[in-house]
């Protein structure tokens, strides 16, 4: 065993139920992983009903996480409590994928590390984009970063090395469509 190492490791649980389906009255969580040998996940889940996707907390919560590592990249969306949007982050099945999401958890599931340091894994609401990730080709003819310059509709901010890029939720399946042209997207 090295030193940087021990064979035990600790976890912190409240749990407080007030129905018969505790994880639909899930409030928040949130798992901190160092995947090895250099993968480190910050997976934050908060249900709506406290914060709104987009709101002033939510706003509040992703800046402060944003700040607390140099991240590779990122992604925030939103989904329905039965879906369990924080398997999809951790790149796990929770039963209820239909065959399309199947094929994209698998292709993420298997991409190796590089490839996921310079390919999206999908398109969603808010994405934190390295400069790798930006000079993948699209659809389009152009790079991703030049794609995303030509988006009047949707917002963009650079925090440090990364680019936080905003796509209103109409606009998704749109933008997905034009980046599967090329070759952003892993699968």
């Amino acid at each position: 065993m090295s030193q940087d190492t021990a064979e035990t490791e600790w976890t912190i649980g409240l749990y407080a139920f007030s129905s018969d389906a505790p994880s639909y009255d899930r409030i928040a969580k949130a798992s901190l992983s160092f995947i090895a040998p250099s993968e480190i996940l910050l997976c934050i889940v908060v249900n709506e009903g406290l914060a709104e996707f987009g709101g002033q907390v939510f706003e509040r919560i992703a800046n402060e996480a944003f700040e607390l590592h140099d991240w590779t990249f990122g992604l925030a969306f939103a989904d329905r409590v039965e879906r369990q949007p924080d398997f999809h982050v951790l790149g796990l099945d929770n039963g209820k994928l239909g065959a399309d999401e199947q094929t994209a958890l698998n292709a993420w599931y298997m991409a190796q590390p590089e490839v996921k340091f310079t390919k999206l894994r999908g398109v969603y609401p808010l994405m934190l984009l390295n400069e790798q990730q930006r000079k993948q080709p699209c659809g389009s003819g152009k790079t991703l970063g030049e794609y995303i310059e030509a988006q009047s509709a949707q917002s963009t901010e650079q925090r440090g090395k990364l680019l936080l890029w905003r796509i209103p939720p109409e606009d998704i399946e749109g933008v997905r469509a034009e980046l599967s042209q090329g070759d952003a997207l892993i699968g």
